[in-house]
């Protein structure tokens, strides 16, 4: 459904039972490149009639026991990264920007600071999606 709108090439975050999952459905279909890496994930790629989604799996989508794949152990975020912005929420501290001179009076030291609530704004939520319910 998520490709109805969007590009052609997503992300789909994985957690560990996820992508076990897709590695025996999908293993003649799956290549990894071992020079693709983006901030030290190697990501795989699946392909499937002019569809490209690269797979990376999360570690942080697993629950305190490995054997329990409830709820988050069993879910893949699919992200359609042209529809993904770099937002600045106004809150404390505004924009992202640097205060500079915050030492108390009479220090002989120099303290400055960057400050700022960075975010991400996700546009068009159809072209986004998530998978729920992955279990054996």
């Amino acid at each position: 459904i998520c490709f109805r709108f969007g590009g052609r090439h997503k992300l789909l975050f994985c957690s560990p039972k996820a992508i076990q999952s897709i590695n025996a459905f999908a293993r003649g279909k799956l290549q990894t490149f071992t020079d693709d890496a983006s901030y030290g994930v190697t990501i795989t790629e699946y392909k499937s009639a002019g569809r490209h989604i690269g797979l990376i799996e999360n570690p942080l989508l697993t629950n305190a026991s490995l054997n329990d794949l409830s709820g988050q152990a069993g879910y893949a975020f699919l992200v359609d990264p042209q529809f993904i912005k770099r937002a600045d929420f106004r809150g404390r501290y505004g924009m992202t920007k640097l205060h500079e001179n915050l030492q108390n009076p009479g220090q002989m030291i120099r303290v400055d600071a960057v400050r700022g609530t960075p975010s991400f704004k996700m546009k068009l939520d159809q072209t986004h999606g998530l998978m729920t319910g992955i279990a054996d």
